[in-house]
């Protein structure tokens, strides 16, 4: 299954820039009496769309022939099988593409030139890499992850446990703590001050220097967070040795061994989504701080042309609402329109595709969120 990117996004936009697009999202479920409402929605949704199609003059025998590859999905019990928390389906002259998304998706059918990307956003706007890095003496892993995805790194030059490490024999520990009730085994080995309690500990110091030697080798993404998880005493020791210079303070304490590269990525975005959460709160407070500078617009017409010449850093846009009109770029001009015209276009998604196109920062919110209640704000104008 193709997971939804920036870069392959971007590329969708730009195949499909003059095209008709029908744009479908649909809310899903892998399970339960609920996989069977997804092929119901659709067929909803595609009446609605040939409704639409109508409007823009496209003859019945077109239509017909445009929406049949997603008439048959309907029909397609094994399809719906297989889902994931949300469905962007779209269609146009060249056939049918669809991507099965972690998002719950409000129902919607977009009938429009180009593809429809604004509930794509939430993808996007609260995203980014980040690391797993579970540790004990048994077991070191590392996992890249995003918001919706998680992937195991090979450590190949590192040691997968202290006994690789260090050539200790976990052996004779293990039995200890069989002796002992299964007590947690770091709980174990420091209760004494023994000399072999003394040594073990520092092989451990030894095994985690190696770790912590090695790891900035497999971090790929500059900066990105890593959220430690272990047992308590581990995690302590590497802290005060570590070099790498963003490890989150919250970690996920206990035995990680048995927790699945998924189950990992799932506990450790409850403690990094806030890290994530930071960019869109202090864009909205520094916009605060600079309206009425010539780094805030709020005048769609402005903000439109800005987006389609790569001048919008960060752009603020009201989810669920559209706005009609039309931009010609030979004169930099924009129309406003009560209500949807044949070959007009949503002012607000092309805003929102230029400035995700030239690389700037797509936030979609409430009307509630959205500095001073506008349809769209855009802030850090480049002249």
């Amino acid at each position: 299954m193709t997971f939804l990117t920036k870069d392959l996004l971007a590329s969708l936009i730009k195949e499909n820039y003059s095209e008709t697009c029908v744009s479908i999202f649909i809310p899903t479920a892998q399970a339960g009496k609920e996989v069977v409402e997804g092929s119901i929605r659709l067929k909803n949704l595609l009446k609605t769309a040939k409704g639409e199609l109508e409007k823009e003059g496209i003859s019945a025998k077109n239509i017909e022939e445009l929406l049949k590859p997603a008439y048959d999905l309907v029909e397609n019990s094994m399809f719906w099988s297989y889902q994931r928390d949300g469905l962007w389906i779209f269609i146009n002259s060249e056939g049918i593409d669809y991507y099965r998304l972690p998002i719950k998706f409000r129902e919607l059918v977009v009938v429009s030139k180009g593809l429809y990307i604004q509930p794509l956003l939430q993808l996007f706007s609260k995203d980014g890499e980040f690391y797993v890095l579970a540790l004990s003496q048994q077991k070191v892993r590392l996992i890249h992850c995003t918001q919706y995805t998680s992937k195991e790194i090979n450590l190949d030059a590192l040691p997968s446990n202290m006994s690789d490490a260090l050539g200790y024999d976990t052996d004779s520990e293990k039995q200890l703590q069989h002796r002992v009730g299964g007590s947690d085994r770091n709980d174990i080995m420091y209760h004494g001050h023994g000399t072999g309690n003394e040594e073990h500990k520092k092989d451990i110091h030894k095994f985690l220097q190696l770790i912590n030697a090695g790891l900035p080798d497999y971090i790929k993404s500059n900066n990105a967070p890593i959220v430690l998880a272990g047992v308590d005493y581990i995690l302590s020791i590497f802290r005060k040795m570590n070099t790498y210079n963003n490890i989150l303070d919250k970690g996920m304490l206990g035995n990680a061994d048995e927790l699945s590269p998924v189950e990992l990525q799932r506990k450790a975005w409850e403690i990094v989504s806030t890290y994530f959460d930071k960019p869109l709160q202090e864009s909205i407070i520094e916009y605060d701080q600079k309206k009425g500078s010539a780094e805030v617009c709020n005048d769609i017409k402005k903000i439109v042309n800005y987006a389609y010449n790569g001048q919008i850093k960060i752009l603020f846009i009201t989810s669920g609402i559209h706005q009609w009109g039309a931009y010609d770029p030979t004169t930099s001009s924009t129309q406003l329109y009560g209500e949807k015209l044949t070959d007009s276009i949503d002012l607000l998604n092309f805003a929102a595709i230029h400035t995700f196109l030239n690389g700037g920062n797509v936030y979609e919110v409430t009307k509630e969120e959205i500095p001073k209640k506008s349809l769209l704000c855009s802030f850090k104008i480049l002249k």
